[in-house]
């Protein structure tokens, strides 16, 4: 699903609440798997933001070790470790719902008589 996400730790260490009011978003598709091939040599759960065509360059590090990390109503958090450099950092991305959400089509239609007796 398509989430707004902030990426809450820089390298390991935690962002201030005023960085991480000036970061901006990333808007992706975040899909969560197991991956058989990963950096830890074991099966992982990875979490990663979908590209459309694999040349697309991933705008987050891959999430390993994944767990979900607190739930509301509508936004959540998942951290896990990222590959930076070689090195593994801690990671939590708070994922949220777009600002701009998507109309379904049949909402877009105007209203008949016929609708109340839904």
């Amino acid at each position: 699903m398509f989430f707004q996400i902030l990426p809450l730790y820089e390298l390991g260490v935690k962002r201030s609440q005023r960085d991480r009011d000036a970061y901006p978003r990333v808007y992706g598709d975040v899909q969560i798997r197991v991956d058989q091939l990963t950096p830890l040599g074991r099966p992982t759960l990875t979490a990663y933001l979908f590209k459309a065509m694999p040349h697309f360059r991933d705008e987050l590090p891959r999430l390993y070790e994944v767990n979900l990390d607190g739930m509301a109503t509508l936004a959540f958090v998942i951290e896990g470790v990222e590959l930076v450099d070689g090195c593994f950092y801690q990671q939590a991305w708070h994922c949220k719902e777009p600002e701009h959400k998507i109309q379904v089509p049949w909402t877009l239609c105007p209203r008949s008589t016929l609708d109340e007796l839904i």
